[in-house]
């Protein structure tokens, strides 16, 4: 039976239904869980897990169970983080990780609205991670936290130094991030030698990383984490 999974972030519902060979032979996205529950029963699943970071997730809908990510869900990984805090995104990127590069060191760089780096060694131990604002988050910080710089978009980096202050708030934006995630890659290669670097999140396409490294672009990620959660929990 098809399996649908649910990845609930801060502005939309991210919905994608897999098979029984774990391929995802659809996928919607929905302003708000309702509609994209119904959707999902339309599509015949058996089971459905959701993972939120915003939204409340009900125990079922129409007579099939939804299974909601936390941390006292079985991992297929061993969880270090020192309190049931971590988010649920982060335990999806990590459980897709550990699958996708099993028996090795893993680097995993979620660029959303916020940034979350974290890591997993070859023993599928997750020893911790970061939490940084992301792109609009540090625009929006300059402009409310301050008196007179504007609120500016993206396309006004000009990916060097600014002439003029939308394109100098727009570059240290940009750049400013770019420089925090290569300090993070530069650091992590030089500790593990067969490291592998998994980068997914919305923001991801504004960054290009240098060849030498190996980069790993993810954008279906956190869906790929929701079914193998689900597959190791449903029968439980």
């Amino acid at each position: 039976m098809n399996k649908g999974v649910i990845d609930i972030g801060n502005t939309r519902c991210k919905l994608a239904v897999f098979n029984q060979q774990g391929q995802i032979i659809a996928q919607k996205t929905f302003k708000t869980l309702s509609p994209g529950l119904d959707w999902l029963i339309k599509q015949k699943v058996s089971s459905i897990i959701a993972s939120s970071v915003s939204l409340k997730v009900p125990k079922s809908h129409k007579g099939i169970p939804i299974l909601k990510v936390s941390s006292d869900l079985k991992l297929n990984f061993i969880n270090h983080y020192q309190s049931k805090t971590l988010g649920a995104d982060r335990l999806c990127g990590i459980a897709a990780a550990v699958e996708t590069y099993p028996k090795c060191p893993i680097l995993i760089i979620d660029i959303g609205t916020c940034v979350t780096i974290d890591f997993v060694n070859a023993q599928r131990e997750y020893l911790g991670g970061n939490i940084s604002p992301g792109l609009l988050m540090r625009l929006k910080a300059m402009h409310s936290m301050t008196q007179k710089l504007p609120l500016v978009k993206l396309k006004t980096a000009q990916l060097s130094l600014g002439q003029n202050t939308p394109s100098a708030i727009a570059n240290g934006a940009l750049l400013g991030l770019q420089h925090e995630l290569m300090g993070y890659i530069e650091q992590f290669t030089t500790q593990y030698k067969t490291l592998k670097i998994v980068v997914c999140g919305g923001d991801a396409t504004h960054f290009v990383f240098p060849a030498k490294y190996k980069i790993f672009v993810h954008e279906y990620l956190v869906l790929q984490g929701l079914y193998a959660l689900l597959k190791l929990n449903e029968n439980l």
